[in-house]
């Protein structure tokens, strides 16, 4: 760490952009602090959707008491900060409901959609032959498998359109 600090400071830099509240950003807090750099730091992960691995009794006091735990860590984490940036507003409320005084801006995290532009017939139609896909209405659900994704509710809702007589095939990647 002095090295790296000994060469952020011949960097001049004008400004830390932190992504991450732990790990490095813990660093860049520091370095910000002690050479009275400006700091932004992008809020990526909504921790409180995580505290499900903590609470593995499904307690409703572990669940109260570590969503607090998330709210103050993440105070403290913005105290340092010029700025906050979060990809979404769903998360900028959930940071304001943090009592987080610090301006915060949403920046969606931004997707280049001219590279799905382009259609290549073959390579879809052998995607769909390798996983059975028909010409029936397809549904696509592409992430983690994981609680907080609540693909539960992508497969209930799946089951009620199937239950409704429509004919439609989901596919989970």
């Amino acid at each position: 760490h002095i090295q790296a600090s000994a060469t952020i400071k011949e960097m001049d830099l004008d400004i830390i952009h932190a992504h991450s509240e732990f790990g490095i950003g813990i660093f860049a807090r520091a370095i910000s602090k002690n050479q009275k750099i400006p700091l932004i730091m992008t809020y990526h992960t909504t921790y409180e959707d995580y505290t499900h691995y903590v609470n593995l009794l499904g307690l409703r006091s572990i669940d109260v008491l570590s969503k607090k735990v998330v709210a103050s860590i993440s105070r403290l984490y913005s105290k340092g900060s010029e700025l906050i940036v979060t990809p979404s507003e769903k998360t900028k409320l959930m940071l304001l409901g943090y009592k987080i005084k610090k301006r915060i801006d949403v920046i969606p995290t931004g997707l280049d959609l001219e590279r799905f532009k382009v259609l290549d017939e073959a390579a879809n139609q052998a995607l769909k032959d390798k996983w059975g896909v028909g010409e029936l209405p397809l549904f696509v659900y592409i992430g983690r498998l994981a609680k907080e994704k609540s693909i539960d509710v992508v497969i209930d809702g799946f089951k009620a359109l199937l239950d409704s007589g429509t004919k439609a095939q989901l596919l989970i990647v």
